[in-house]
């Protein structure tokens, strides 16, 4: 079963007055890589994160937003600075006198003035705090798990049909290669019998030009090593492991067949063939890059 590395999942977990909600996002990359984006005090969780996601991702980047839903008034509160507002009071009844100006200054006033109050936040408390994250982000990662085994199954189907067309035309070469070897076989036959016949003192050269041109567009070798690689390519598709790599490293060697069996043929019918498998091997080769 093919697993793409594109998806998306979110979790949500509460505990009291506590809310947090975790989103993971992937998408393609030859490595496993990691980005998080944290609250303030949190990030002491990331080793965590990191294990859980690399027990349901392999190949791919992912990127993780922990944030809070609990209303901000439940992780921050107000801190009166006492002595300092005391201070600024009696600095203001000073200037007052000096001044002489009547009545006391307002607190307001003071409550205003720098550092007098200051929101803080609330000591997290992690042995709350982190099994939530790890309960949010277990619900994150089924959702994330199923959306890039729906992409997997949706690319496989794709995948397969692409094959399934690379093998048609193959075959077209394959009958195209043996049909016109056996006339030119024949021709050739003819035609030395001919000159042997006929004691030609260049026979035996042409015989020997001959066969040598025909080893060198021979592409039996080619189409069975083609043939290999596509029935390899199938039992990827089957398997459970990641394998986007060993697909890529097939896509490769079969692209290398074609264009030797494209330089050797030295036919327009095989030449157009050749082509179009060409074609539906790039396309495959795109959706390979989304595969883990």
């Amino acid at each position: 079963m093919l697993v793409s590395m594109t998806g998306y999942g979110r979790g949500e977990a509460r505990e009291g007055q506590w809310a947090l909600a975790l989103e993971v996002k992937t998408v393609n990359h030859r490595n496993f890589e990691l980005m998080a984006k944290l609250p303030a005090g949190l990030w002491e969780l990331e080793p965590r994160l990191r294990e859980g996601l690399r027990e349901v991702i392999r190949r791919g980047r992912a990127e993780v937003y922990l944030h809070w839903l609990t209303p901000l008034s439940g992780i921050r509160e107000p801190v009166v600075d006492m002595d300092l507002a005391k201070g600024y009071l009696q600095a203001l009844r000073a200037a007052g006198r000096k001044l002489g100006l009547k009545g006391e200054p307002d607190f307001s006033l003071a409550a205003g003035l720098p550092e007098v109050v200051r929101i803080e936040e609330r000591p997290l408390r992690m042995a709350l705090i982190s099994p939530l994250v790890m309960r949010a982000l277990n619900q994150a990662l089924q959702g994330l798990a199923n959306m890039r085994r729906s992409e997997g199954r949706r690319l496989a189907v794709d995948m397969q049909q692409r094959l399934s067309n690379i093998r048609r035309l193959t075959q077209a070469v394959r009958r195209l290669f043996f049909s016109r070897k056996k006339k030119q076989t024949a021709v050739l036959r003819k035609r030395l019998e001919g000159l042997f016949k006929a004691g030609a003192p260049e026979a035996k050269q042409i015989a020997r030009d001959a066969c040598a041109q025909y080893l060198r567009a021979d592409i039996t070798e080619e189409l069975v090593r083609l043939a290999a690689h596509w029935s390899q390519f199938g039992k990827l598709m089957r398997t459970r492991e990641p394998v986007g790599r060993r697909m890529d490293f097939l896509i490769q060697e079969m692209n290398r067949e074609i264009n030797t069996i494209g330089a050797k043929a030295g036919d327009a019918g095989i030449a157009h063939h050749v082509v179009n498998i060409k074609e539906e091997l790039e396309r495959i080769r795109e959706q390979v890059q989304n595969i883990e």
